[in-house]
């Protein structure tokens, strides 16, 4: 096969021009990354660890790791790291734990504390009362797991500095309240293969038509290793980091699932839109109202758009807000307006970048997180109904279900196995 070689001339005058340097307004007007001091002095920034301001160019999953390394070491009293399982391109996942000194000192009792409340056979009235009367409640926030959605793999590093560093009354009595489980980055593998080509072509231009406006369909950082959508797994389980998240929910027993995406024209947080699963009760809806005005009182702070009810339901199972809200926690689509280009022009004409959509990800997970902590114990209250009442289906209603063996044993035993996995109670007639 014949190659077609064709050299283009460009003049020295057009190659003096093209910036060697990524220069990205600040963006977000009256948001400030580092406005919740008084901090700690001795927990690092992330800008001065990664070397450039945060929104200004993507940051690489070691890159990120190391970041929040450093900043668990300077505040050990705050935070630990689980490691969650390795993706197949090998990058080991990690949750970072972050809650006061002495919820930390008794996260075995905590857990066991909860998974007695999402079991009413294991926690009479009594026991239950107290249990909500001194357990601090569980939020996972999960990052990114559409890799080319990367502004909450990078509000990640911001949440946990303001988490582990700030001295500020509301953030200390929220950590009192809740325990914080971040996963920073739930397709590392996606990511890395999205951030590597951006970073090799962004210059910051919002013009429509160049190079970094249009991801390559050989990237698509959206999926997994396997090119996989992590976002439709939840029923069948078949990659990796789904099922290290889900069993870490399964083991966690959280009272709030956040699911942090991007990119749309506004930001986007519950109320869902309808269709909502009619397996949830009331109260699960009326929380979501809840937080929705909790977000929205925050970002009315700062005059920014935002959207509820329409376009994102809370009704496939294999959504990462359905299926956490099936296991009884408050589960909802975070979706921000900023990336993954690093400057953005929408159709309106407007320009927005990066940085306002890691910013409003970082104002709407510590909102979340404040309104949890305002409402934990109506929370814990609730979550235990969740599954009380899910034990008193009306009569009439499928109670059981009877899975015959058939000619295939082997497809029969992986159906029990995630059944089991996912915390159906399943015996042997």
């Amino acid at each position: 096969m014949r190659l077609l070689s064709l050299a283009v001339l460009i003049p020295a005058a057009l190659v003096s021009q093209v910036p060697l340097t990524v220069t990205v307004a600040p963006g977000a007007p009256g948001y400030d990354f580092y406005g919740e001091g008084p901090y700690r002095p001795a927990v690092p920034r992330p800008d001065s660890l990664l070397g450039h301001a945060i929104g200004t160019r993507h940051t690489m999953y070691h890159q990120q790791q190391a970041v929040l390394d450093a900043m668990v070491r300077a505040a050990p009293d705050r935070a630990r790291f689980e490691v969650t399982g390795t993706t197949a391109e090998g990058k080991v996942m990690r949750l970072l734990i972050i809650s006061s000194p002495a919820n930390l000192s008794r996260l075995d009792g905590i857990r066991t504390d909860l998974a007695a409340l999402a079991d009413p056979r294991r926690s009479d009235a009594t026991r239950a009362a107290a249990i909500i009367a001194g357990t601090p409640a569980v939020a996972i926030l999960s990052h990114s797991i559409h890799g080319n959605e990367p502004a909450g793999f990078e509000a990640a590093m911001v949440t946990a500095y303001t988490l582990l560093a700030s001295e500020s009354p509301r953030i200390t009595a929220l950590l009192d309240s809740v325990v914080v489980i971040l996963n920073p980055s739930q397709n590392p593998d996606g990511h890395e293969r999205f951030a590597a080509w951006s970073n090799s072509v962004a210059l910051a231009l919002d013009e429509p038509s160049s190079l970094e406006q249009s991801e390559p369909w050989a990237i698509q950082g959206r999926f997994n290793h396997y090119r996989f959508d992590m976002n439709r797994d939840l029923i069948a389980l078949t990659q990796a980091e789904t099922r290290a998240t889900a069993a870490a929910v399964l083991r966690w027993h959280p009272q709030l699932f956040v699911d942090l995406h991007s990119t749309t024209a506004q930001y986007f947080f519950a109320p869902a839109a309808a269709p909502i699963n009619a397996n949830l009760p009331a109260a699960s809806v009326e929380w979501l109202e809840r937080f929705g005005r909790g977000n929205g009182a925050a970002f009315d702070r700062y005059g920014w758009q935002y959207y509820v009810r329409d376009v994102f339901d809370l009704f496939y199972p294999g959504y990462w807000d359905s299926w956490p809200s099936l296991q009884g926690a408050t589960g909802m689509t975070f979706e921000t307006d900023g990336g993954p280009e690093l400057m953005l022009r929408k159709g309106d004409g407007t320009v927005t970048s990066f940085r306002e959509g890691i910013a409003h990800h970082v104002v709407a997970s510590l909102a979340t997180l404040q309104t949890l902590a305002e409402h934990r114990s109506d929370r814990l209250r609730d979550y235990r109904g969740f599954f009380a009442s899910a034990m008193q289906r009306p009569a009439g209603t499928a109670r059981e279900v009877i899975i015959a063996p058939g000619p295939d044993p082997v497809r029969v035993r992986e159906v029990i196995d995630n059944l089991r996995f996912q915390g159906i109670e399943v015996r042997q007639a």
